[in-house]
């Protein structure tokens, strides 16, 4: 039984760092024995699990299927295990975080360095990563994603809000005619934060109803930071959270327009995977979110910059 824990062990280490010899120095294996490991996991499957190369070592399709209910497996060995040693009352282990990266870096980053300062058994690995990411399949704990959590099986906890600004340089607002309504977007520049294609719809709020903007521009870009660096630099309009703005509207290189259309704030929240039934979610993750809520509720508000008729 014990070979079948390791085997379990093993081969979810190894998904998470790609190559065999990191994964056994990970457990304390040598790589003989990370090697028999492997291959007896396989062979009472009756299936390859991973493809092997002289660099790397990638899963297959059968691997791929079967790492999330390992995962699953070990995580609640591991809270069962907790929960009868009595050891919930302190985080420890390592906590991998995955978030987008601006928020991360100004957010979550601090809260990392708080939470391992109060728990010193406790370590945070962070990714950032603008794309959406599933903490089942990357080997996660939780992720950490602005807007309405899309459905499914993940747990999503909210830990806050903050506002979607529409923004401009006040450059680029004094060579057009700053937009009154969102209507006025159609003979401007928008800059578009890469979605479905060249065209991505803006919600705002009129009448006391959301509804939908189809916008489009001649600068389309998959990261925020280079959409905010363009709007900046009076290339358009552009839709962004508040927090990646903060520091633009402050200095006046960037103004908010349309602020009377403005969506509701859109929530944040930590997604992460059930612990299983009737065990509680990893004191580790516990004590992240506590800290975050505890942070993150109460945003402060945005410096009213907002663009001047003209």
């Amino acid at each position: 039984m014990s070979d079948r824990l390791a085997e379990l062990e093993l081969f979810v280490a190894l998904a998470a760092r790609g190559t065999l010899a990191p994964a056994a120095r990970e457990l304390g294996l040598g790589p003989a024995r990370a090697s028999r490991l492997l291959a007896a996991l396989e062979a009472r499957l009756g299936t390859r699990l991973a493809r092997r190369t002289t660099r790397a070592l990638s899963l297959t399709e059968a691997g791929q299927r079967y790492l999330a209910p390992a995962q699953r497996a070990l995580a609640e060995l591991a809270q069962a295990r907790a929960a009868l040693k009595g050891t919930q009352a302190g985080p420890s282990g390592t906590l991998r975080l995955t978030a987008p990266t601006q928020f991360g870096a100004i957010h979550v980053a601090p809260l990392a360095a708080e939470l391992i300062a109060a728990h010193p058994a406790l370590s945070v690995d962070l990714t950032l990563d603008d794309h959406a990411v599933d903490p089942i399949a990357g080997g996660f704990d939780a992720t950490l994603r602005i807007g309405t959590p899309p459905p499914g099986t993940l747990i999503a906890r909210r830990i806050g809000e903050t506002r979607v600004l529409t923004i401009a340089s006040p450059d680029y607002l004094a060579r057009t005619k700053p937009p009154r309504s969102p209507t006025d977007l159609d003979a401007h520049e928008c800059l578009v934060w890469r979605g479905a294609g060249r065209t991505v719809a803006w919600r705002f709020r009129q009448n006391g109803k959301l509804r939908e903007r189809v916008v489009s521009g001649r600068f389309i870009a998959d990261s925020p930071a280079a959409i905010l660096a363009a709007a900046i630099a009076g290339a358009g309009i552009a839709r962004l959270p508040e927090y990646q703005a903060r520091v633009a509207l402050a200095s006046g290189k960037l103004v908010e327009v349309l602020g009377e259309y403005a969506p509701p704030p859109a929530p944040i929240s930590v997604l992460y995977p059930p612990p299983g039934p009737g065990l509680p979610i990893p004191a580790k993750l516990r004590a992240f979110i506590d800290l975050a809520i505890a942070r993150l509720a109460a945003p402060k508000p945005v410096l009213d910059r907002r663009a001047k008729d003209r």
